[in-house]
């Protein structure tokens, strides 16, 4: 069954008897509906394009009427605060096309559109004539009781809904930015600021799929601090808080804005670096993970008075578009299939598994360096050495 289909917004816009303008935020009309151009003895090919004090000026022969400065105030006031305006009646005659002037009476309301960013799109100003109604009133100006007590009503009935509009444009806009939040912190860790897992794993399964594509290699650099629970026992969990985003700041700062850093959880750390050319890949992530271990071996303060001496272990896995180290996955025939990528190439998953694997024997082998995954083995000169 063929779904209906949706309103015809512009029939709608066009047929809607109050009298309609749609504005951009600096007052250039871009639309015009029927009842507008009637109530103002124009055309559309007249008035769209054009700014709206050009094609409706002030009347010269009555310099003393404050409509069209009223009027700008209230389209000014509107697109500043994002509120919607609604004015005191206003007189503002109406040009006719023999050069004189029609003495009308409005009811205007002017609305701020907004985008998805909360910025104003387009001012929608509505003006219902009521020429009629003030004409008619008692000859000598005085309303009666009952016009008075109506009039009083219509004016409380409209400052509600001015006030209800307000509080639901506020709840609209509280709304957008819990929205915002939350989505930010679906992809964010929300102590260290960087990405999640699986973010990062998107972004690495991106990369591997771009080596058929742009010939160089993908690593992926697998953190682990040392010592971190000895600094939650000594000196309590908020200075082991610390020395987390401490080292969430310096990984991030030792890497190019491209690469992506993610926080595995506790005290692991996952960096991708890709289009490392076509060179030695593994190399080139080794020089990477020197500059990591130099940063993150800086003292750190983590307490008032407390400096500690951070250091760290980190696995590298690499796949190579111009050879089989680190890119042929051992279990890409029979059974392990599954596991990898184009051409036998691993997936993201596998090659963060390799990087954790060569991080563990980093640690192994004493702390302080890294470790290279091959499908034999890490290997072990290119490990890093450091006093202690």
């Amino acid at each position: 069954m063929r779904a209906s289909p949706g309103p015809d917004y512009e029939a709608v816009f066009d047929e809607t008897p109050a009298p309609l303008l749609l504005m951009t935020p600096d007052l250039v009309i871009v639309r015009a509906n029927r009842a507008r151009l009637e109530a103002t003895c124009t055309t559309l090919e007249a008035t769209v394009g054009k700014h709206l004090f050009d094609i409706f000026p002030g009347n010269p022969d009555d310099p003393a009427a404050d409509g069209v400065r009223n009027l700008r105030a209230s389209l000014a006031q509107a697109r500043e605060t994002r509120l919607p305006q609604t004015m005191a009646i206003q007189k503002y005659d109406i040009p006719l096309p023999d050069g004189t002037y029609e003495e009308r009476f409005w009811s205007p309301r002017n609305v701020p559109i907004l985008d998805d960013d909360g910025e104003v799109a387009f001012l929608l100003h509505r003006a219902d004539d009521i020429t009629e109604y003030v004409r008619h009133r008692e000859p000598t100006g005085r309303e009666s009781a009952r016009e008075s007590r109506w009039r009083h009503r219509v004016e409380e009935v409209e400052a509600d809904l001015l006030r209800r509009t307000r509080e639901l444009t506020e709840l609209n806009l509280q709304l957008r930015e819990a929205r915002d939040a939350l989505a930010l912190q679906a992809l964010h860790d929300p102590l260290t600021g960087l990405l999640v897992r699986s973010v990062l794993l998107d972004r690495l399964a991106h990369s591997l799929s771009r080596l058929d594509r742009h010939p160089g290699g993908v690593a992926v650099l697998f953190v682990d601090l040392d010592g971190l629970k000895d600094v939650n026992d000594t000196h309590g969990h908020a200075a082991g808080d610390t020395l987390i985003t401490s080292a969430a700041r310096r990984l991030r700062s030792a890497v190019r804005p491209s690469d992506a850093v993610a926080r595995f959880g506790g005290d692991e750390f996952v960096v991708v670096t890709d289009e490392l050319g076509s060179g030695d890949a593994t190399a080139l992530a080794g020089a990477v993970a020197e500059r990591l271990l130099a940063a993150l071996g800086e003292p750190c303060t983590v307490a008032p008075g407390v400096v500690v001496q951070p250091s760290a272990s980190i696995g590298i896995a690499v796949a190579d578009s111009s050879g089989p180290t680190g890119v042929v996955d051992p279990a890409a025939t029979g059974g392990g299939r599954q596991h990898a990528g184009a051409a036998g190439r691993p997936s993201a998953d596998r090659l963060v598994s390799w990087a954790d694997s060569a991080m563990y024997d980093a640690k192994r082998a004493g702390r302080r360096r890294y470790r290279v995954y091959t499908p034999t083995g890490s290997e072990a000169p290119r490990e890093r050495r450091t006093a202690g």
